[in-house]
C-alpha cells in the first residue's frame, strides 16, 4: 500500500495539479482508499488482540484517522456530508466580489453549478500596491490586501484583511485571495473558497503517528537502556 502511494505521488507530479486532483478523486482511487481504510481497521483489530504495544496501536489509529480525514475532505466525502447533514457544503469553489458588494453565492470549480454559503461575505475595501514603473508604462501589481467582513444574521460576525498566504477561515471554509483588479473603476477580488472538512482528522492522525513512532523507535529504547544501567 505504501509503495502504491509513493508511485501515485510520483505519477501526480508529472501530470499537473488539475489532472492530479481529478485522478485522486476518481472512482478507482475511491475504491483504493476505502479498501486501504478497511485494511487498517482489520489490522488494528488483529494487533489489538495479539499485542499490548501502545505505540503500535497509536500508529494504526493514526492511519485510520488519516484515511478518514482524506475521505471526509474528498468530493465523495462532501457528497456524504450533504446526504447525512442535509447541508450545502462543497469541496471548493470561486467567488467574485466587487467593493462594497455583499454576497453568498459562489461557483463550483467547473462553473457548471452555483451554490450558497450559510453566511454572506462583503468586500469592504481593496488596496493594491504596485512596483515602481517607468513613466507612461503600465504598473505591475506587487501585492493586494482585501478587507473582508463575514455577515451573519445581519451583523458582522468576523473581519480580516487577507493577503497572499494569509487566508480568512470562518464557518468551515477558507477564503483565499486568487486575483484582483478593477472593472469600470470598481475594484474587485476573486476568492478561492475551500472546505476545511477532514483537516482536524488528518492533523490528529499525524499527531498520533508522530507520538507512536517516537514511542516505538526512541522512547522504548531509552527506557530499556536506562533499565540496563
Amino acid at each position: 500500500m505504501i509503495i502504491a502511494l509513493i508511485a501515485m505521488s510520483v505519477y501526480s507530479t508529472f501530470i499537473g495539479a488539475a489532472k492530479a486532483k481529478t485522478f485522486f478523486n476518481s472512482p478507482l482511487m475511491m475504491v483504493f482508499w476505502i479498501v486501504s481504510f478497511l485494511c487498517c481497521i482489520i489490522s488494528f483489530s488483529f494487533i489489538a488482540k495479539t499485542t499490548k504495544s501502545t505505540s503500535i496501536s497509536m500508529i494504526f489509529i493514526a492511519s485510520i484517522l488519516i484515511f478518514a480525514g482524506w475521505f471526509w475532505a474528498s468530493k465523495t466525502g462532501h457528497h456524504t456530508q450533504r446526504l447525512i447533514f442535509k447541508n450545502n457544503k462543497y469541496q471548493s469553489g470561486i467567488m467574485l466580489l466587487y467593493q462594497d458588494q455583499v454576497d453568498n453565492v459562489y461557483a463550483l470549480n467547473n462553473y457548471d453549478k452555483f451554490t450558497k454559503l450559510p453566511f454572506h461575505v462583503k468586500l469592504e475595501q481593496l488596496t493594491i500596491d504596485y512596483y515602481e514603473s517607468e513613466p507612461n508604462s503600465l504598473p505591475m501589481t506587487k501585492e493586494f490586501f482585501a478587507d473582508i467582513h463575514i455577515i451573519k444574521d445581519k451583523k458582522i460576525a468576523h473581519s480580516k484583511t487577507i493577503e497572499a498566504n494569509k487566508p480568512l477561515h470562518y464557518g468551515g471554509y477558507y477564503f483565499i485571495q486568487s486575483d484582483s483588479g478593477q472593472k469600470q473603476d470598481i475594484p474587485y477580488i476573486i476568492l478561492n473558497i475551500t472546505s476545511d472538512s477532514g483537516i482536524g482528522l488528518t492533523f490528529g492522525g499525524y499527531i498520533f503517528l508522530c507520538i507512536g513512532l517516537f514511542w516505538q523507535l526512541w522512547f522504548k529504547v531509552l527506557i530499556k537502556a536506562g533499565h540496563r544501567r
